[in-house]
């Protein structure tokens, strides 16, 4: 270290030359630091208390480290680490406290640093708790962001729903080719092409000023018109609320968030074991169980990541994300699919109020295709085989519901008493009714039962030899409601069979409406 001995020079009036100075007036300066350094300690150190107060503060630990400011404990601390040398100089020199005029003003805190006891273990807590243990709190927050988040989408309904129509939807697309009859998607990458695919259709380019609807439109139609779907404000609603917790969620980086983590626990780790060198005072009891505490809470943040980094892996493999992408670029997918879904729910139409009907009217817009998914009947004139087994197995208890759910009322309206229906009546086939039928007609003074409005054409009386069925008479196995059960309890797995499946669907199912229409007749 250098020395340097400064005195004020000798004032001169009128060309003389004055007396020199007294020994009062001399001033000896002791400098240990560069030019630069000290300037940039003597800035850093400018708002700290006297170095004579510092050492009590050092002495005491009272309401340390919040009595200081942060910065300048932060200060203090890269100080006592980088500027060892000139502490152990300023050890040496074992300059008294009455003579701290000697030093510059940087070189007086490191003084400070260099007379008080285990100084270096004390701004180590101090930094802790006033530097990365406040970072804690905000760290377990973004976890939690990931980890919320990622349960959401897996446990969304609204998703569900968009996943298994869009798979159907796109099995219907790729008929005939190699790509159809998939099981599974690659999410979102899937969902964010169903908006690049624009029809060209006079019916299509009539909507938003010539804009073309997307096969993202045709979706958010078809769950707008799911009968016993949310309210379209619901489902927007939703929309957004998975949109606001992926976007939140993109905001927390965890691979950087788990380096914060570690640091912290390194340095609180290091804390703990420097308080163990000191000796036992209230002051140092006080810093060492808010150190512990601190210690804890960087456990804590450590398993949290782990968590959160296990919930976005499950969520990617569920749903079966690209191999090596980055949760952040994953996430931002996200994000951009619950735009376009937002604005694909703001260009549907709300399904018409429908007023009570009687049963026989109700019975029959049960049976009939929606509007959205009526669509794909009519553009394509495939038909399954009934007496082959359809894939879609997931879809035939809704199916069988949907077709007994009509005759189990009108067998029930049977049971009550009636007027005896003539005997004269032919018996007509009727078909399976596609559009809203008309009521009944009434028969004076005794209304007539409601006709079966599933009937098979050329059926007998036994109804067991020739399940014959109406080749015009089909219903919806391209239903939202059988893709959505199909999808409920995990990956949606749907068939990749064609959109449209005749009336029964098997010959048990024969049996079982000729029965029913036998106990009718």
């Amino acid at each position: 270290f250098a020395i340097e001995t400064r005195a004020p020079a000798a004032a001169s009036a009128g060309g003389r030359t004055a007396r020199p100075p007294s020994s009062d007036e001399a001033r000896k300066r002791t400098r240990l630091l560069d030019d630069r350094t000290s300037q940039l300690l003597a800035i850093a150190f400018n708002r700290l208390p006297p170095p004579h107060h510092l050492v009590n503060i050092f002495e005491t630990l009272e309401d340390f480290p919040e009595v200081l400011p942060s910065e300048a404990v932060l200060t203090l601390h890269a100080a006592a680490t980088e500027q060892q040398d000139p502490i152990d100089q300023l050890r040496q020199l074992s300059i008294p406290a009455d003579r701290l005029s000697q030093l510059d003003l940087p070189e007086r805190y490191l003084w400070v640093l260099a007379t008080s006891p285990s100084s270096s273990a004390k701004l180590a807590c101090g930094a802790l708790l006033v530097g990365p243990a406040r970072e804690l709190r905000e760290l377990r927050h973004s976890f939690q962001k990931v980890g919320l988040c990622s349960q959401a989408m897996r446990n969304s309904e609204l998703l569900r729903k968009c996943v298994s129509t869009s798979l159907a939807i796109g099995n219907y697309m790729n008929r005939g080719s190699n790509r159809s009859g998939a099981n599974a998607v690659i999410l979102p990458d899937s969902l964010i092409k169903m908006d690049e695919l624009r029809g060209n259709g006079e019916q299509d380019l009539g909507a938003e000023g010539g804009r073309g609807r997307t096969l993202l439109d045709f979706v958010a139609q078809a769950l707008v018109d799911e009968a016993g779907s949310q309210p379209l404000r619901d489902l927007k609603v939703e929309a957004e609320e998975l949109r606001t917790k992926i976007k939140a969620a993109r905001t927390a980086s965890l691979e950087e968030a788990e380096a914060s983590v570690v640091q912290v626990c390194a340095a609180a780790t290091k804390a703990q074991k420097g308080m163990l060198e000191l000796a036992r005072t209230p002051g140092v009891d006080r810093l060492a169980e808010r150190v512990r505490h601190v210690c804890d809470e960087a456990d804590l943040a450590m398993k949290l990541v782990k968590a959160a980094k296990e919930e976005l892996a499950l969520t990617q493999q569920w749903s079966s994300a690209k191999g090596k992408v980055k949760g952040e670029e994953w996430l931002a997918g996200w994000e951009q699919f619950f735009d376009q879904l937002a604005q694909a729910f703001s260009r549907t139409t709300p399904p018409p109020l429908q007023p009570l009907l009687p049963s026989a009217q109700t019975t029959s817009r049960q049976t009939t295709p929606r509007l959205a998914l009526r669509e794909v009947n009519t553009s394509t004139n495939q038909r399954l085989d009934a007496s082959k087994p359809t894939d879609a197995i997931k879809s035939q208890p809704l199916l069988t519901k949907t077709m007994s759910e009509p005759l189990s009322r009108h067998m029930a309206s049977s049971q009550a008493p009636a007027a005896p229906v003539p005997a004269a009546v032919p018996r007509q086939p009727a078909q399976l009714p596609v559009a809203a039928a008309t009521p009944a007609p009434v028969l004076a003074p005794t209304p007539a039962p409601a006709p079966v409005p599933t009937v098979r054409r050329g059926a007998s009386r036994q109804g067991m030899e020739s399940p014959m069925f109406d080749e015009n008479a089909r219903v919806e196995s391209f239903d939202i409601g059988a893709l959505l059960k199909a999808g409920a309890t995990g990956r949606a797995e749907l068939p990749a069979a064609g959109p449209t499946l005749r009336a029964g669907g098997s010959k048990e199912r024969g049996r079982q409406l000729s029965d029913k229409e036998n106990i009718r007749a």
